[in-house]
């Protein structure tokens, strides 16, 4: 995303998508181009307008309260990559037509009605493929890296996926001395998605060596209380039509 087009595909996703995204339950988040809904109580859904390698393109993503946060794309270096890893890409998925921002923009004005009633379809499709998400596992069936991401260890382990779990575990536990050289886990969880990853790593590490998950209910505990708390401080629109208890984890058989 070139940052010098945010205000134009803000203005665009203003006056052409926010009131079926409204109508849907989504909220804004800091602008027009980033939207939040919260799913039963435990369930961060985002839907994100996106000029990806200057393709406008829509991008959405499910993931649980015990999971780190991937929405306001802006914070972390690399955006591009950022949703490219994370965000499942609406064109991609269902084989949709695609357009640059020039095609929309051309001539400074809104003109281009099929391109953006094209892109009114891929929200469409985007909307649809979240209104099917409500389980752990439904989530993982989502998943753009077939399921076996390291960070989402919580994840596998509230689906209660214990194969994809193992694999998860033992990818998680690797730290790259670049960013954490200390032989002692931070203390608590931040919005920094690279102690986040450390924090993580030390929970998988434990779990292998004493083969103990109940270390892995703990700790998605604590990340489902951080998040509350996050997005009630950040994003209170989300809580304004339901609360969401703070429960523990399912056991696993």
């Amino acid at each position: 995303m070139r940052r010098k087009n945010i205000a134009a595909l803000n203005e665009l996703v203003e006056q052409q998508y926010a009131d079926k995204l409204r109508k849907n339950g989504f909220i804004p988040y800091r602008d027009c181009t980033e939207w939040l809904r919260l799913k039963n109580g435990e369930i961060v859904q985002i839907i994100l307008f996106y000029e990806y390698h200057y393709w406008l393109e829509v991008f959405f993503y499910s993931e649980l309260l015990t999971e780190f946060q991937w929405f306001d794309y802006r914070e972390h270096k690399g955006m591009d990559g950022i949703v490219g890893q994370h965000y499942c890409n609406v064109r991609r998925k269902f084989g949709l037509d695609v357009f640059t921002m020039n095609d929309v923009f051309d001539s400074g004005s809104w003109s281009i009605w099929a391109k953006t009633q094209e892109l009114h379809r891929h929200l469409d499709y985007a909307i649809m493929a979240l209104d099917e998400v409500n389980t752990p596992a439904d989530i993982a069936a989502l998943d753009v890296n077939e399921g076996r991401k390291p960070e989402r260890i919580c994840l596998y382990y509230e689906n209660g996926d214990l194969d994809t779990l193992r694999i998860a575990l033992k990818n998680a536990s690797v730290i790259d001395p670049m960013y954490y050289d200390s032989d002692d886990p931070p203390e608590r969880l931040k919005r920094d998605w690279r102690l986040w990853q450390v924090k993580t790593a030390f929970v998988a590490r434990d779990v292998l060596n004493r083969q103990n998950l109940k270390i892995l209910t703990s700790f998605t505990e604590e990340c489902r209380r951080y998040n509350i708390a996050y997005l009630k401080r950040k994003v209170p629109e989300l809580w304004t039509t339901s609360e969401t208890t703070d429960k523990a984890a399912p056991a696993l058989p």
